[in-house]
């Protein structure tokens, strides 16, 4: 009769661990089935309180970032730019020319026009360009990939980077 009860006890404790194993691999299924996979239905509250309750931080959203393609051909002047980009309708022509510079424009004693932006410490190749003068000839022409978000200042900013690395 010893026997019988030890024997009982022991199938009795399998079975209990085996029960106890299979209903965590179902509690962890139905977790996911039912909540984790429909968390958009729920409330934002009871979203908060199932991550801090499964200790997770949701994923962050990654929205890239929208581009456009410009191409600057060989040969254009600022002017040409700048209306290529009106064009485009990313800025006015203006915009564009009071960054880089009006072609043939001395800045020296023009009161007029609205001071450069010297950029001899960010480029090398500038520091024996005038300061008074624009980006005339220095705006490399190349096909470029920039943010639709982008400034104009950035925009030059590139050009002029590519015309540093080739």
């Amino acid at each position: 009769m010893k026997h019988f009860v030890r024997y009982f006890l022991i199938l009795l404790s399998i079975l209990l661990v085996t029960a106890i194993i299979i209903g965590l691999f179902y509690i962890r299924y139905a977790y996911q089935t039912l909540i984790v996979d429909n968390e958009a239905s729920f409330p934002p509250f009871i979203v908060r309180v199932i991550n801090k309750l499964s200790h997770t931080t949701p994923a962050p959203k990654i929205i890239p970032k929208s581009e456009d393609t410009i191409q600057i051909l060989e040969g254009w002047t600022n002017r040409d730019i700048g209306q290529y980009f009106e064009h485009l309708g990313k800025w006015q022509s203006e915009e564009f020319l009071e960054v880089a510079g009006f072609p043939q424009v001395d800045y020296r004693g023009n009161k007029e026009m609205p001071s450069l932006k010297d950029l001899s410490g960010e480029f090398s190749f500038l520091t024996d360009k005038p300061k008074y003068y624009g980006l005339e000839g220095y705006l490399f022409p190349d096909t470029y990939r920039i943010y639709a978000s982008s400034t104009v200042a950035e925009v030059i900013d590139k050009m002029l980077t590519n015309f540093d690395a080739k």
